[in-house]
């Protein structure tokens, strides 16, 4: 395999990652026509391209497009094509990639991921051969365009497993983008370097004096604060490897390092995107920049909006399409302010009862980034409590997810949550509120009534939780349940008044032959009205469950 062929399949075992394909291939334009280059499958193996079972049709209209296209048959995607389009907008080849059954639904987040791969890729593939004069390019313009490293984050909780904090998400993101044999991460506390964790390739954790030897260099890289790497004779099964020790930085200041052991050195490119992660994992792993680091964004309202962009990409990576439910309407939205505290939705099928599913809203307590962490850490557990523990009461859930928290090392941050499950067939609707969202049920004849009792239970996170209470109801025709975060009812006017309960009472009157989407905007068009020409000062989160028939 060539030096790009190496470079391009580290892009490529991201993108079947991301997308959750079986197969992916590198199609490029050589001397005119459009050649196989690369081909892989989901467990990192070099596979041919089967030209039978490729739809080309779609490799042609992506690249004649220059747009992502799709392959299926209405909701259902069994394959898809992004064109790989270089600066001047040449288009350059295409990245293919399949599966056997439905590719899972992406939102326009994860295919921005897949598309900004694709442009790595296209520069590997401009790449000079090594050996030429002009091989060293020019770093591109900062803010030329966003390092894909950055769109890393998008995976970091698909490859955490339930007790794992983000020091193992960064090992084991680097494990699969790299192919490294063994990771380790360090972290600087008070002057001080502390091992967080160490990992190798088959999942299993290794303890630090399995990384003694390379102490020595991970200290020059350290002293010289640039990426080192050198051949290092590990204890067996590893055997000599090439050792690469990387700093992690926040604004050109010293947090902690990240290092990992392959059998390869690493191409120029590969050690680019390593010290993008670790400049990433940095911020993440110790809360942002230091008080008074030196920023190199120049000034604090920069920061701020960095800040806000990676909250907010973490975030609408949580959340897919609605579930399609015979007889239920459903529909959730949230809105998300500058620099407050993180609001996020999602829905997850119930893994042992088909055709119901799961809904959850949850409000994180730390603001920015940490908060969006925060979130994504408890959509992974909540997949995990649901997928592995078995059918279980809702309030039972509740209190494994909060186990859950309780044990994770970045434990310690309440969330508030709502999590409903709502099953057709029955018209049965269970729900856990902890916080204080606001439940209220809407039918024709009594009209919207506050389920008081449903944020009585603290938020997630906190303690130790003894009792968890549940609430189980009857979907009646034409009535629909309303759930709401608490940034909805705490909206403020130019008084400093409160939108409150009662004005939201109001606005749910007579909404009862709307559909769950049409409620919805109809909630936040009184909530701007109300706040008037600004935006919003909360992020705020709206569910309703309607039942059609």
């Amino acid at each position: 395999m060539s030096s790009i062929d190496s470079t391009v399949s580290v892009f490529v075992d991201s993108m079947l990652a991301i997308a959750g394909a079986e197969r992916a291939f590198v199609l490029l334009v050589e001397k005119g026509k459009l050649r196989y280059r690369i081909g892989r499958d989901r467990h990192g193996k070099s596979i041919p391209m089967d030209s039978d079972h490729v739809n080309r049709n779609i490799i042609r209209q992506s690249m004649q497009g220059k747009r992502t296209t799709r392959a299926g048959d209405g909701r259902v995607v069994l394959a898809l094509c992004l064109p790989v389009i270089d600066e001047d907008g040449k288009a350059l080849g295409a990245v293919y990639l399949d599966s056997r059954s439905a590719l899972p639904a992406l939102v326009g987040r994860s295919i921005s991921v897949l598309e900004n791969l694709c442009r790595e890729i296209a520069g590997a593939a401009n790449q000079p051969a090594p050996r030429a004069p002009q091989a060293t390019q020019a770093p591109a313009p900062a803010g030329a365009r966003r390092a894909s490293i950055v769109d890393m984050v998008a995976i970091l909780e698909t490859l955490t497993s339930a007790k794992d904090g983000l020091e193992l998400a960064l090992a084991n993101v680097s494990l699969e983008i790299f192919d490294a044999e063994t990771v380790f991460v360090m972290l600087l506390h008070h002057g001080e370097f502390s091992f967080a964790c160490g990992r190798n390739r088959q999942g299993d954790d290794v303890p630090e004096v399995d990384f003694l030897e390379v102490r020595q260099l991970a200290m020059a890289s350290l002293a010289e604060m640039e990426t080192r790497s050198e051949s290092v004779h590990f204890p067996p099964p590893y055997g000599t490897l090439v050792s690469i020790c990387c700093p992690m930085l926040i604004d050109k200041e010293l947090v902690g390092l990240v290092g990992l052991s392959r059998k390869a050195a690493m191409s120029e490119v590969e050690q680019q995107q390593l010290e993008r992660l670790a400049n990433l994992a940095g911020k993440l792993l110790t809360g942002g920049p230091r008080e008074g680091a030196g920023s190199v964004l120049g000034n604090a309202e920069a920061a701020i909006e960095r800040d806000r962009e990676i909250a907010v990409e973490l975030r609408e990576n949580l959340t897919g399409p609605p579930p399609a439910l015979r007889g239920v309407d459903v529909f959730c939205e949230t809105s998300y302010a500058d620099g407050c505290g993180g609001d996020a939705h999602g829905y997850e099928p119930d893994p042992h009862n088909q055709g119901a599913t799961f809904i959850w809203l949850a409000e994180a307590t730390r603001g920015g980034y940490m908060g969006a962490i925060d979130l994504t850490t408890v959509r992974t557990l909540l997949r995990t409590v649901l997928n592995v523990c078995g059918p279980l009461p809702l309030s039972e859930v509740v209190a494994k997810l909060n186990g859950l928290l309780l044990e994770d090392s970045r434990g310690g941050a309440p969330t508030a949550l709502v999590l409903i499950h709502v099953d057709p067939p029955s018209s049965s609707l269970q729900f856990v509120s902890a916080g204080i969202p606001s439940v209220w049920r809407c039918a024709p004849d009594t009209g919207p009534v506050p389920i008081i009792e449903a944020g009585q239970l603290g938020p997630i996170g906190e303690k130790p939780l003894d009792e968890v209470p549940s609430f189980a109801e009857t979907l009646q025709p034409d009535e629909f349940w309303v759930f709401s975060l608490a940034g909805l009812v705490a909206t403020t006017n130019g008084d400093d008044e409160a939108y409150g309960y009662d004005r939201l009472q109001e606005a749910l009157s007579g909404m009862s032959q709307l559909s769950s989407e049409e409620i919805s905007a109809q909630l936040f068009k009184a909530v701007e009205a109300f706040h008037g020409a600004r935006p919003l000062p909360f992020d705020t989160t709206v569910c309703v469950v309607r039942k059609t028939l």
